[in-house]
C-alpha cells in the first residue's frame, strides 16, 4: 500500500522543509492504525524558533508505531549527504526512539534500508535540539526518506522541524581539515600569516587514509596559484604566508590522498590589531621604534602659569 503521493517532482539536494505550510511535500502514516499520527502544527511557536512545525502526540492507550516519508529525492550511490533536523520533548521523563530507512516508494515494506540507526531521545530542557547525521544509499535513483517514530505509551509530545538534507559529497574524499584563524607578524617591512593546519585521518564515507603522506593545497583568494606542503594523516602543520596581504582575504585548504580532492575549509582573514604582532630586532629597546615602526606616546597637556603664556608661544 502506498503511503505517499507518487508521480510528484523529485528533488536534487540540497533540499529543505520548514513545515510552514503544514506537513509540505511530506506525508504522515499511521503504522498501528490507532488513530494518531504525525500532524502539522499551524501556530506559532510550536516549530524552531517560535516557527510552525510538526508534532506527535502520544495517548495512554497505545504507543507511538508512526512514519513521516519525504518526498523522492535524487540521491547517488558513492555520496555522503547530510541529513540534519530539529526536535523537541518537552516533558521530564518522556522519550522517544526515531530511525531513518531509505526505499524507492514512500511505502513501510519498501523502507528496507537503513540510513540512520534507532537512537533514543530523551527531554530537552524545553529547547529544540539539532541532530545531524551521515546518510549513504546503495544505488543512484529517487529515493525516499522515512521517519521511524516508535515509544511506549504515554510519552508526551514529539516536536520535528527543519529537515535538510545537504548537496552530496564523494565518500572517497578526504574530510576537511581543522585550520585556525590566521595570526599575523610584521617582519621589517613584510607582513606575514600564519595558519595551523591539522590534517584529518579518514574520508568522507569514513575510510581511514592510513599512514602515506598527503598532500595539503593551500589558496589564497587573490591568487591563482596554491601552495603545497605535505604531511601525515593526523598531524597538524604550520603554514606560514611570508608575503601576506593587508587586505581581507581567504585560505582555502584541501588535502589530496590518493589522487582525490578533499572537501574545503576556509579561513577568513585580516590582520587586525588582537592577532597581530610585531617582530622585534634583538638588544633594541620597545620604547619608540619596532621593526620599522613608530610607536609615538601621547604627549601630556603641559599647564599654563597665566594668561599672557598663551600669547608668547
Amino acid at each position: 500500500m502506498a503511503m505517499a503521493a507518487m508521480g510528484q517532482a523529485s528533488f536534487t539536494p540540497p533540499f529543505s522543509e520548514s513545515f510552514e505550510e503544514g506537513l509540505g511535500r511530506f506525508t504522515a502514516y499511521d503504522a498501528n492504525n490507532d488513530g494518531n499520527k504525525i500532524k502539522a502544527n499551524l501556530n506559532f511557536g510550536g516549530g524552531y524558533n517560535y516557527s510552525k512545525g510538526i508534532y506527535y502526540v502520544g495517548t495512554p492507550d497505545s504507543g507511538a508505531d508512526d512514519w513521516l516519508f519525504s518526498p523522492a529525492l535524487i540521491l547517488k550511490a558513492g555520496m555522503v549527504y547530510e541529513l540534519s533536523y530539529m526536535y523537541r520533548i518537552p516533558d521530564s521523563g518522556k522519550t522517544y526512539n526515531v530511525e531513518w530507512k531509505a526505499g524507492t516508494v514512500p511505502e513501510t515494506a519498501a523502507m528496507v534500508t537503513s540510513v540512520a540507526a534507532q537512537t533514543e531521545y530523551g527531554y530537552t530542557s524545553g529547547s529544540f535540539e539539532k541532530v545531524t547525521r551521515k546518510i549513504t544509499v546503495p544505488s543512484d535513483g529517487d529515493w525516499y526518506l522515512g521517519l521511524h517514530l516508535t515509544g511506549v505509551a504515554d510519552q508526551g509530545t514529539f516536536y520535528f522541524d527543519e529537515f535538510k538534507v545537504s548537496e552530496g559529497i564523494g565518500a572517497s574524499m578526504p574530510e576537511a581539515p581543522a585550520v585556525s584563524e590566521p595570526s599575523f607578524t610584521v617582519q621589517g617591512d613584510k607582513l606575514t600569516a600564519s595558519l595551523d593546519i591539522t590534517l584529518p585521518t579518514h574520508t568522507v564515507g569514513g575510510s581511514s587514509l592510513g599512514t602515506s603522506p598527503v598532500a595539503v593545497n593551500i589558496l589564497r583568494s587573490d591568487n591563482e596559484t596554491a601552495a603545497t606542503v605535505s604531511a601525515l594523516p593526523g598531524a597538524t602543520v604550520v603554514y606560514t604566508d611570508v608575503d601576506a596581504s593587508t587586505q581581507r582575504v581567504t585560505y582555502t585548504v584541501t588535502c589530496t590522498a590518493g589522487g582525490v580532492e578533499g572537501v574545503a575549509a576556509k579561513a577568513d582573514s585580516a590582520p587586525l590589531r588582537r592577532n597581530l604582532m610585531v617582530s622585534r630586532p634583538p638588544n633594541r629597546t620597545t620604547s619608540s621604534r619596532s621593526a620599522g615602526m613608530r610607536l609615538r606616546r601621547p604627549r601630556a597637556p603641559q599647564p599654563c602659569s597665566s594668561p599672557q603664556a598663551y600669547a608668547t608661544r
